[in-house]
């Protein structure tokens, strides 16, 4: 056994996956505030931090960016991987289990042939 059948296993896939929802909610939420104060600044004040070598709103920006990105591949890793945890326990699953039994031998090709007396070779 692998231990994927185990019973916290279900709610360990729950934590992470709330995790990264809350990874993407945040980020979304910086976005958000990010954008807006982008917005509201004075182009003055962004000369001014860029001349004293300060981070600009620029690279802000671009920080912010990053982190929404990152916070949507993480989501769908999330999902892609949850989805290929189910499909490989299922295909586990169906390789351990038990051979299904032989089924009866039926000739389903008896109807299509012809009579005994007209598969033999007529003689001239």
């Amino acid at each position: 056994m692998t231990g994927l059948d185990a019973p916290r296993s279900p709610r360990l896939a729950a934590v992470l996956l709330l995790l990264g929802v809350a990874i993407l909610v945040v980020s979304l939420g910086l976005i958000a505030y990010g954008d807006r104060d982008l917005r509201a600044a004075d182009p003055m004040d962004m000369a001014r931090s860029a001349g004293r070598g300060g981070p600009t709103a620029g690279a802000q920006l671009v920080w912010v960016r990053w982190l929404f990105w990152l916070a949507i591949l993480l989501f769908a890793l999330v999902i892609v991987l949850s989805a290929f945890l189910r499909w490989s326990r299922h295909f586990r699953h169906d390789l351990l289990r038990r051979p299904d039994p032989p089924t009866p031998y039926v000739d389903a090709w008896a109807m299509h042939r012809p009579p005994p007396a007209e598969n033999e070779p007529q003689d001239g």
